[in-house]
């Protein structure tokens, strides 16, 4: 009798696989840049910030930038030392000049430890609020420059109207050039490539003399010719025929 053969079984599909393994639970996402803030929320984080401002002003000292830099600023380095000496003086106060108590060194310790920890709060707030500050002004300047460049086409096809917008606009997007203002050094590099190619008229040099007895000298030379029959004397050198 012979025997039946056996059909091989299909091998589970991968969807099985997946539809049987355990599902995660979705990760949380962050915020979308584009959710803006309601506007009861700011006005309510306005009105703490106020509050916050009331309460701290009475305590202020109200220094001014040079008052400040008399101040002992404390970074990573100086907060070590506080926590080390503070450790030795609640074990060993026999240290103690005569006119500081252990008593009056816990306390300014512990005041500025609470203090330290509003301002560490503080600078996150800040943080937070810089950022949601740089989305709102990007969105809103680029609004801005959306509308300048459709005025802008706009007044090229003389629609009435957009040559006055465009304009008016475009005062606040136009760079001056600084008659006085020195040349980079990558303006520098250029013009002296072009000129020591021959593709350009003109003179660019250095002039650097250290300081000895009296102050020293570093003047740089770049000048170029629009006119090649024109020439633009320098201090120095001559020419010949």
């Amino acid at each position: 009798m012979a025997k039946k053969k056996q059909t091989a079984k299909p091998a589970p599909s991968r969807a099985a696989h997946l539809s049987a393994a355990p599902q995660r639970a979705p990760a949380q996402k962050r915020p979308s840049s584009d959710s803006p803030i309601p506007p009861e929320v700011i006005d309510s984080v306005a009105g703490l910030l106020r509050e916050i401002k009331s309460k701290l002003e009475p305590y202020a000292a109200h220094l001014r930038p040079l008052d400040r830099k008399r101040l002992n600023g404390v970074g990573i380095k100086r907060q070590g030392f506080i926590e080390s000496a503070y450790e030795f003086v609640m074990e060993s106060p026999e240290f103690l000049p005569h006119y500081l108590t252990r008593e009056r060194f816990s306390e300014d310790h512990e005041y500025a430890v609470r203090v330290r920890g509003l301002l560490a709060v503080n600078k996150q707030n800040d943080e937070f609020l810089h950022n949601i500050t740089a989305q709102a002004e990007n969105a809103d300047y680029t609004n801005a420059i959306d509308y300048y460049a459709s005025a802008r086409e706009a007044a090229k096809r003389r629609v009435d109207g957009a040559e006055t917008v465009f304009n008016r606009l475009e005062t606040f997007l136009k760079h001056k050039k600084n008659a006085d203002a020195k040349p980079t050094m990558k303006k520098i590099k250029s013009d002296f490539n072009a000129v020591s190619q021959g593709k350009r008229n003109g003179v660019v040099a250095v002039i650097n003399e250290k300081p000895k007895l009296a102050g020293g000298e570093h003047k740089v030379i770049d000048e170029r010719f629009e006119d090649s029959a024109r020439f633009k004397d320098t201090e120095e050198g001559s020419i010949n025929p």
